[in-house]
């Protein structure tokens, strides 16, 4: 197995577990699972705040840019919220040119100047190792407010974005990556989730989150609470071409091992499920989708949308022995 030390993206974000663990020891009251901090400003709005960084993801210092802003307003559109100003957090390194970091905050403004988001400040320091982010402020309008764990029994589970793109960033570590597959997931990983979002409030879905770095499996798990469970078809998951490939070439970075580790224990899949198909949950995103649940009847009128981003792939029950069942 190629258990591969790839922590670049969200595969680097610190395991859950432990964070809760340690804002237990630093007797902290911010344990929670949403996707922002929240503050009513009690006139029917509330603004949401966010913070992402991350280390260089991409050969490209623009791509990596690009990526960044992406995934660092993801949070806030996960909200239900428009993000509208950011600060930038920057380290670079003392080897660099200033044309180097001059490309990824060009990439940072490709993304979020067609979005109206204005960066209106930052930090930037050397040190040794290159690191970029965003800390994004939007708002949102409380009717539109989206949280995490509020799905009901019944819903439509859907996703807006294939999974696959930690597996194809650890098979491009080792140059073993096809360069189509490759250019996929930059694709997706630099397309933001507006649409998603504003989706998710047009078609009333009763919960939202995105999907990053403790892959799909702990992303909807903290969805479940363990007050539901989710019935889900393996046929319908949307996936980056040739990802299962790469996976059952036993390309594993070192973050779905992680989270296999801690959350397969909630899976139950078929006997006869392959590796691969069961290595894909615990897949860390960089960018990742928006996930969520919706009524039937708003997702009749969802898949009516000619410019619908969001697939179905599963079902909300009653909960019962296992939080997560997976059928092929």
């Amino acid at each position: 197995m190629k258990d591969i030390n790839c922590m670049g993206g969200c595969s680097s974000k610190l395991d859950n577990n432990r964070l809760t663990k340690i804002l237990k020891l630093a007797s902290t009251n911010l344990i929670g699972n949403e996707d922002s901090s929240i503050w009513n400003l009690e006139n029917g709005k509330s603004l949401i705040e966010s913070l992402d960084f991350f280390p260089q993801i991409s050969d490209s210092l623009y791509t990596y840019g690009q990526i960044t802003a992406c995934n660092s307003i993801s949070d806030i559109y996960a909200m239900g919220g428009k993000p509208e100003f950011a600060l930038s957090i920057l380290t670079v390194t003392k080897d660099m040119s200033d044309e180097d970091i001059a490309l990824i905050i060009k990439g940072m403004k490709s993304i979020l100047d067609p979005l109206k988001i204005k960066i209106l400040g930052g930090h930037t320091i050397i040190t040794n190792d290159l690191l970029c982010g965003l800390s994004v402020t939007g708002f949102v309008d409380n009717i539109d407010l989206k949280l995490n764990n509020t799905p009901k029994v019944g819903d439509i589970l859907v996703i807006s974005k294939p999974l696959g793109f930690g597996t194809i960033m650890a098979a491009k570590s080792i140059d073993m990556v096809n360069s189509n597959d490759y250019e996929e997931a930059i694709r997706w990983m630099t397309t933001p989730n507006e649409l998603a979002s504003i989706q998710s409030i047009k078609y009333n879905f009763n919960s939202l989150t995105d999907v990053t770095g403790f892959g799909l499996a702990g992303h909807l798990l903290e969805k479940l609470n363990n007050k539901f469970t989710a019935s889900i078809q393996f046929k319908s998951i949307p996936l980056i071409k040739n990802v299962l490939d790469y996976l059952g070439n036993y390309i594993v970075n070192g973050a779905l091992a992680n989270n296999r580790r801690n959350y397969s224990k909630d899976i139950y899949f078929d006997e006869d499920t392959p590796f691969a198909m069961r290595q894909i949950f615990f897949d860390p995103q960089t960018s990742g989708g928006l996930l969520g649940t919706l009524s039937e009847k708003e997702y009749l009128r969802l898949i009516q949308d000619p410019k619908n981003v969001f697939t179905k792939i599963g079902v909300i029950k009653e909960k019962s022995n296992y939080l997560i069942k997976v059928e092929i």
